[in-house]
């Protein structure tokens, strides 16, 4: 999920595979595609070529990337792995 997070911190729209991990990191900010169907990912990329479309998915990549926090995210991991 970490090229996710930096893509949509510099207001990148995300167009993933519909997998649980890209859902949960995308959230709203995500435009999800079926990984073995290919005219699901092209029409994905060509909603974002739509008027205004590609301004709102940027906005809402920078809203969702907002609330990661590489410190937060490190502290969790150390935690983590001291636990292990």
């Amino acid at each position: 999920g970490i090229p996710l997070v930096e893509a949509m911190s510099h207001g990148i729209p995300l167009v993933v595979s519909d997998i649980s991990i890209f859902r949960e990191v995308a959230s709203s900010a995500g435009h999800f595609f079926d990984p073995t169907d290919p005219a699901t990912f092209a029409s994905q990329v060509r909603t974002l070529s739509e008027h205004r479309n590609w301004e709102v998915a940027s906005k809402l990549s920078l809203e969702r990337a907002a609330i990661f926090n590489w410190d937060e995210s490190a502290e969790v991991l150390v935690q983590a792995l001291r636990r292990s």
